[in-house]
């Protein structure tokens, strides 16, 4: 039997290159019941084996796909999730319709935020030389005080931008070697 759905029979290696191609070639959005497993196999310490990782993969892309197109999630919807992360803190674990507005919410924000970078990025000028390591090591600290909570003044993050934007353009990219 198949690990990953117990009631499918193992696959021979045709079949699961087959298998492999139909992750790839999905046009729909992911079921609750995918979501659910990419969900609980993204939580186990345990690593991911080639078939897994196709397959989380393809459940994550589809997932941000289907929601590319909708609005950014509203104040109230942010309210509910902050709301819901104090309650999970509190030791109450949300329940499957909780998790999935969640998710919801959590990806819409994260494509919103991510249009809104693009849209910063393309008012900044080409640069006309490679980023510096003293100018990379700055945006890494930039970068890594931004995960703990610290919001940058505008001037660092026209700096920040103009950074990305050499990076991309020079490389490597900015990002490969933070923790």
């Amino acid at each position: 039997m198949n690990q990953l759905e117990p009631d499918v029979p193992q696959l021979s290696d045709a079949g699961r290159a087959t298998a492999w191609l139909d992750l790839f070639e999905r046009v729909q959005a992911p079921s609750g019941n995918e979501l659910d497993w990419a969900s609980e196999r993204m939580a186990q310490p345990s690593p991911l084996d080639a078939l897994e990782n196709t397959r989380l993969q393809a459940i994550i892309r589809d997932f941000v796909a289907s929601r590319r197109d909708l609005p950014a999630p509203s104040l109230p919807e942010l309210d509910w999730a902050l709301a819901l992360a104090e309650r999970n803190r509190q030791g109450q674990a949300p329940d499957s319709g909780e998790s999935a507005r969640l998710r919801d919410i959590t990806v819409r924000l994260l494509l919103a935020q991510s249009r809104e970078f693009e849209v910063q990025l393309k008012l900044i000028p080409p640069p006309t030389a490679p980023p510096s390591e003293a100018e990379r090591a700055w945006g890494k600290e930039i970068y890594c005080a931004v995960l703990k909570g610290k919001a940058p003044d505008k001037s660092d993050y026209r700096r920040f931008l103009q950074l990305f934007k050499a990076c991309q353009l020079y490389g490597p990219p900015l990002f490969d070697d933070i923790p």
